[in-house]
């Protein structure tokens, strides 16, 4: 396999863990060379070794730190059929996800609390935000408007998914920024605090930490809590959507500017694939 090929295995594995085990079945009866049943060193999950020897964690993504912490040679792989299935089985069977990285919410976290400490610049606070965390493959999957008439002009300004919408000057996926380029990166916090202005959401890669795009509304908001705003409930809704997605909420009353602290107790609300809201405090205890 060449470079190329092994990161989209990887990225096959982590999209969709049942079409790659079909996949793999087929290939496997191909004959060809798949070797399984290795430990992950750094979150002790199954993790997948193909003929070049590349390693690939199909739940932490530290592939190359795997490749480098093991040696294929000193390792003997068990059934390879029966810990793949068993193994994917466990984790769908737990609601488990590989679409969204703990790495990247830890880091959209520090973002949400930068936006509420720090505002948006000039002495300007932020009006409130929201962080989605999310499979973009499945959120921004591209949908027309329901009865949408041909030549409709809305969809010349708008960007439709299944799940909501947004303006496609909006659309920063073609400007390839990182979500951690927002804290240190003056261009990035830019773009990042721009999208802060505007109504929406702004939308992350669970997996690659990619800013795909601000100003996203939610569609559907049933399942969403009603404690709070519009936000809250846009937000914990979406949760439970595309998959499941981790979303922070900064309402307007914990916002303030640099040379304001925040008022005691201020809190950020997490919804985390549940809409179930989750409380954490505006300034960070480890930054105290």
């Amino acid at each position: 396999r060449t470079g190329s090929e092994n990161r989209m295995f990887a990225w096959e594995l982590l999209r969709s863990p049942v079409g790659f085990l079909q996949r793999l079945k087929s290939e496997l009866l191909l004959g060809l060379d798949y070797a399984f049943g290795f430990e992950c060193p750094h979150c002790r999950r199954l993790i997948v070794w193909d003929c070049q020897g590349r390693l690939v964690c199909g739940f932490c993504h530290k592939g190359e730190v795997v490749a480098e912490a093991l040696d294929p040679a000193e390792s003997t792989p068990s059934d390879p059929l029966v810990s793949t299935i068993d193994e994917i089985g466990k984790a769908l069977e737990n609601g488990e996800t590989a679409d969204i990285c703990p790495d990247i919410t830890h880091t959209a976290l520090r973002v949400a609390r930068m936006l509420a400490m720090q505002g948006l610049g000039e002495g300007q606070r932020a009006h409130g935000c929201m962080i989605i965390v999310a499979n973009v493959l499945e959120l921004l999957k591209p949908s027309a408007r329901p009865g949408a008439p041909p030549g409709d002009k809305s969809n010349k300004r708008q960007i439709r998914t299944g799940f909501g919408r947004f303006p496609k000057m909006s659309d920063f996926r073609q400007l390839d920024i990182k979500i951690q380029e927002c804290i240190d990166n003056d261009t990035a916090k830019r773009v990042l605090c721009s999208a802060c202005k505007e109504d929406g959401a702004i939308v992350v890669d669970g997996v690659s930490a990619q800013l795909c795009c601000g100003s996203f509304f939610v569609f559907d908001t049933r399942y969403g809590n009603t404690e709070g705003g519009s936000k809250n409930q846009a937000g914990s809704s979406i949760a439970m959507q595309a998959g499941g997605c981790y979303v922070i909420v900064a309402s307007e009353d914990v916002c303030v500017h640099s040379g304001i602290e925040p008022k005691a107790g201020a809190c950020l609300k997490i919804y985390d694939r549940t809409n179930k809201v989750k409380k954490v405090p505006v300034v960070d205890a480890s930054d105290a």
